[in-house]
């Protein structure tokens, strides 16, 4: 889930689990949709989806998330625990463009 100025058709996100800062994956936006209200995940701070049609591997992520990048990502964003500029949602993940 996202705003509707986060996400635009063909942007990368980068997502994570929160608070432990675990599960650090690109996705990438084929297209972005309104979502429906009668969603169980529906958020009204967050009110479209971002969609991915096929595996993040048939795509060309912008970097690797290798284990040193991960380690280092960790460090600053381990403090992120609520909505935050980035777009943190009801999944518990963060993205941005």
């Amino acid at each position: 889930m996202c705003e509707a100025s986060e996400l635009k058709d063909t942007d990368w996100a980068l997502s994570f689990k929160i608070p432990s800062v675990t599960s650090i994956e690109w996705m990438y936006a084929d297209f972005v949709i309104p979502a429906s209200s009668s969603d169980g995940c529906y958020d009204k701070d967050y009110p479209f989806q971002a969609v991915q049609v096929h595996p993040v591997e048939i795509y060309r992520p912008p970097f690797k998330l290798d284990q040193p990048f991960r380690n280092a990502f960790k460090k600053p964003s381990s403090g992120v625990e609520r909505s935050t500029p980035f777009g943190v949602g009801p999944r518990q993940s963060c993205c941005w463009t």
